[in-house]
């Protein structure tokens, strides 16, 4: 997955790093995706919300940990 020319790998190590352009980018292209789930099923807004942040939190310390891979892709996480 490509987010506007940034490899997941890029995502990746932006993340590690702590680059806010990137993690903020990051939620921008997914988030909307993330609430149209939540809300179809009978969610709200700030449960997608919710949501994202504690999946975002879980791929943050899978990512640091080595439990991720390069064979997940980013978006299923979310």
């Amino acid at each position: 997955m490509l987010i506007n020319n940034l490899t997941e790998e890029d995502i990746i190590k932006g993340i590690l790093a702590n680059d806010r352009n990137i993690t903020a980018h990051f939620y921008k292209q997914l988030m909307p995706e993330v609430t149209r789930y939540v809300q179809k099923n009978s969610g709200t807004a700030e449960d997608a919300k919710d949501l994202f942040n504690d999946a975002f939190i879980e791929f943050f310390h899978n990512i640091k940990s080595g439990k991720y891979t390069a064979q997940n892709k980013l978006k299923g996480y979310f």
